[in-house]
């Protein structure tokens, strides 16, 4: 849950968002990822899934903050 890529700095948590996996999201947030992280560009997991247009992503990352 909490591993960060050295590469490019991305959790799984930025994943999930970037690829629309909703029900990763969940389990991700739910066991205690951090919803605010930013990676090495500065773009956090709500950035990525906006970026895709997940909006239901955004919302759910948004409401648990």
């Amino acid at each position: 849950v909490h591993y960060v890529s050295f590469q490019n700095g991305e959790s799984a948590l930025h994943a999930a968002s970037l690829f629309g996996h909703l029900s990763v999201v969940k389990a991700l947030v739910q066991r205690g990822a951090v919803t605010t992280l930013c990676n090495k560009s500065g773009e956090t997991p709500i950035d990525l899934a906006r970026q895709m247009g997940y909006d239901h992503i955004v919302d759910f990352l948004v409401a648990h903050k």
